[in-house]
């Protein structure tokens, strides 16, 4: 079993001043600006391995609040963010394993930034930035409401010892405020992927 425990804060300045594209459902005034965060974050996994883990269970969960000068934001409230993630390995047999998943993310404030918005598409966490959400479905990044709730359902197949063929199912909640997270219809999503355990790492051919 390995856990971890952060705390601490950070200084982040992102140089947004345009879009390369916009439409009348999309209209948000962005500028440069410097963001100070205070963070808590917890990092829990009993997985016996790092790589397609046969056993055990990963949970993490961040807290972060937001300023731009260390008391509020743009002259107001700070606001801030909820992020976790639950990922258990349940064996139902020595090749064959079932990995569900629920995982989600929150901005709780008035105006957050356009800079920690939820974004969301591909499969993997954190592709492309460090908060992007992972959804099977999504082939591109896409900015998302405010309140984000997701489970996951993969079934994974081991074939010899380095071959692996998964089947993956998703569907996610979304809306600007929590409460109301469950009133809208569902997206939904899916895909097959291949994989070889190399030696550098996994090698995954994925259809989502």
């Amino acid at each position: 079993r390995r856990f971890c425990l952060k705390a601490g804060f950070r200084y982040e300045f992102f140089d947004y001043n345009s879009f390369l594209f916009t439409n009348e459902d999309f209209k948000i005034d962005v500028r440069p600006e410097g963001l100070i965060s205070y963070y808590a974050s917890f990092r829990y996994s009993s997985f016996d391995r790092k790589y397609f883990p046969r056993r055990g269970l990963k949970f993490n969960m961040d807290y972060k609040l937001y300023t731009d000068n260390f008391v509020g934001y743009d002259g107001g409230a700070p606001f801030s963010t909820v992020s976790f993630d639950v990922e258990p390995v349940i064996s139902l047999g020595s090749r064959f394993k079932l990995l569900p998943a629920f995982y989600g993310r929150v901005l709780i404030g008035h105006q957050p930034s356009y800079a920690v918005y939820n974004v969301v598409g591909g499969i993997y966490p954190g592709k492309h930035i460090e908060h992007q959400l992972p959804f099977w479905g999504i082939n591109r990044m896409e900015v998302i409401e405010h309140a984000f709730l997701a489970g996951r359902l993969q079934f994974r197949q081991r074939m010899g010892s380095r071959h692996f063929l998964s089947f993956v199912g998703n569907v996610a909640f979304r809306e600007n405020n929590l409460g109301d997270v469950f009133r809208e219809k569902p997206l939904w999503g899916g895909g097959v992927s291949y994989s070889r355990n190399s030696r550098i790492g996994p090698v995954d051919w994925v259809l989502s």
